[in-house]
């Protein structure tokens, strides 16, 4: 073999390798993307299903955006769970949009996070770390390495509103400002202050929260990610603002039980059994934190 062939093969080979995104299945069958990838990805089945269904009568009005050489300066990651249903809706759509205004991909990134509990919304590199992700999509720009806006889940407006507002550098605040507030609580305080903090926190967060499940579901993705005091703050947040779910027990019971704290998750589990005595997953987090009592 030639010198030059040899090296043709090699570089083929490389192509081949480095360009296959890391895929896991699920107990269901489906396989998703796990970690960078490609636009083109999402062009093949099964994603392009969902992909074309998406755009297909979409006519994105980029009329409303003035400012397009401020975002072919800009930097772009977008956070998305092949599993996720607003992820397959606008994903997409954001494609075509930046496809109207005429503008380069190159600045794109997509990165596919994990829909398991075991690696929920995590990357196979951690991809997701400092980036604060707790839902999905999640669009981030960037400019010069600093962020400048971003869209999560959904746009407050329509896509095309909220991509203008960033270019325009007066971005609308994303959606779940509860975290938002608790992110910037952790940039900013030791964590050991929240106890003296509390008061403040329950009041600021008591007109920002919007439902049970959005505090819920950071704490998860909190302690999925082996953050646990922190999400038993978040999870011990949530039970006092909604102290009639069941959701709000069970999750802080968890956290109990994850922190070995034997009695307290019985405590919690029990309310949860107050409140739902038809509660599927309960009774046998009560046996196990029983068994531990005993």
């Amino acid at each position: 073999m030639s010198k030059w062939v040899f090296i043709f093969f090699l570089l083929t080979f490389s192509s081949t390798v480095f360009s296959q995104n890391k895929r896991y299945e699920t107990a269901s069958g489906a396989v998703h993307i796990w970690g960078e990838m490609q636009k083109g990805a999402l062009l093949k089945a099964p994603y392009s299903e969902w992909y074309e269904a998406s755009i297909k009568g979409y006519k994105p009005n980029s009329s409303l955006i003035k400012n397009k050489r401020a975002l072919s300066k800009m930097d772009v990651t977008i956070y998305l769970g092949t599993w996720c249903g607003d992820s397959k809706n606008y994903v997409p759509k954001f494609f075509s949009l930046w496809q109207s205004l005429n503008l380069s991909e190159k600045n794109i990134k997509i990165i596919g996070l994990h829909g398991s509990r075991d690696h929920y919304k995590q990357g196979p590199n951690g991809e997701e770390k400092g980036a604060h992700i707790h839902r999905v999509p999640t669009f981030i720009f960037s400019k010069d390495g600093e962020e400048v806006g971003r869209i999560v889940e959904r746009p407050i407006n329509s896509l095309e509103m909220d991509v203008a507002q960033i270019a325009a550098g007066i971005p609308s605040l994303p959606r779940y400002q509860a975290v938002s507030y608790m992110i910037d609580f952790y940039d900013n305080y030791e964590i050991e202050q929240f106890d003296s903090e509390y008061d403040n926190i329950i009041h600021d967060i008591g007109r920002l929260n919007n439902g049970v499940s959005e505090l819920n579901t950071y704490g998860i993705v909190l302690q999925l990610s082996g953050r646990l005091q922190r999400a038993q703050q978040i999870f011990k947040i949530n039970n006092e603002l909604y102290p009639f779910e069941p959701k709000s027990y069970y999750s802080l019971g968890v956290s109990h039980m994850k922190m070995e704290e034997w009695e307290d998750a019985q405590k919690c589990f029990i309310e949860v059994l107050k409140i739902d005595p038809e509660h599927k997953r309960v009774v046998k987090k009560l046996y196990d934190t029983n068994e531990k009592i005993k």
